[in-house]
């Protein structure tokens, strides 16, 4: 997501609010203001382009608009189950922590995400276009529980995700499931490896690269490693009974 594509959350906002005032005429951005506990003057913000929300106020806005939290980055619009955010932003930033990294490398450091944010500012030659590495760090641990979108979208970038991730659960774990596979086969220095049968269950993908992983006979330590990716990858929920089993 480029930074003109911030300009999509405001678009879509008053586009959903348009609507709403075409099928209601008193809805208006002091009602909507109302509605999610803010001014009139910072919905009007919102609408114009001038301001950016926060992650609690997209949820909010999505909830009272009748639309996906998602829809504002570029997701989906309907409010399917399982989609919706329950999930703590915390919580998916120290899985991309985990499972965005070189294979038998520790994780990316704080300040390489902080780098690759201000890279791509200067790429875009803005220079709002940053984040602190106290910023970073107190998102990951949860300190900061209501993020910027701006922040977001940066640590989107920096890890080569869309913010779509961070408000569409099920997005997230079908990526979280992709990551966590291929960073298992990267520990097996195995490359252009390909699931022809797609439509096979996540589990069953997994128990797959198990049982390559043993063929290939590695270390204690990486199978670890890969046990522990595919793990985040939140595919394994089987994984630890198939244990037994081959005992």
């Amino acid at each position: 997501m480029a930074i003109s594509d911030l300009q999509l959350f405001s678009r879509r906002l008053d586009a959903l609010c348009e609507e709403r005032r075409s099928s209601d005429e008193a809805y208006s951005n002091l009602a909507l203001a109302k509605a999610i506990g803010c001014t009139r003057s910072y919905i009007t913000e919102l609408r114009n382009g001038n301001r950016l929300p926060t992650y609690k106020t997209v949820l909010a806005l999505g909830e009272q608009l009748n639309a996906h939290p998602a829809y504002f980055v570029g997701g989906r619009r309907d409010r399917e189950p399982g989609s919706l955010p329950t999930r703590t932003v915390a919580d998916k930033v120290d899985t991309l922590f985990r499972l965005v990294h070189p294979a038998h490398k520790p994780e990316m450091p704080t300040e390489t995400i902080v780098a690759r944010v201000r890279d791509h500012g200067r790429e875009l030659a803005d220079p709002l276009w940053t984040i602190s590495t106290n910023t970073v760090n107190d998102i990951r641990s949860g300190r900061s529980a209501n993020p910027t979108l701006r922040h977001l979208i940066a640590l989107g970038v920096a890890f080569g995700s869309q913010p779509i991730y961070f408000f569409d659960d099920e997005f997230a774990r079908r990526l979280e499931a992709q990551l966590g596979r291929h960073h298992a086969l990267a520990l097996l220095n195995v490359d252009g490896f390909r699931f022809r049968a797609a439509d096979l269950p996540s589990s069953v993908h997994d128990e797959i690269l198990l049982s390559l992983a043993s063929a290939l006979n590695p270390s204690a330590e990486v199978e670890a490693a890969i046990r522990a990716a595919l793990r985040d990858g939140r595919d394994l929920s089987e994984l630890d009974h198939g244990d037994s089993s081959r005992t």
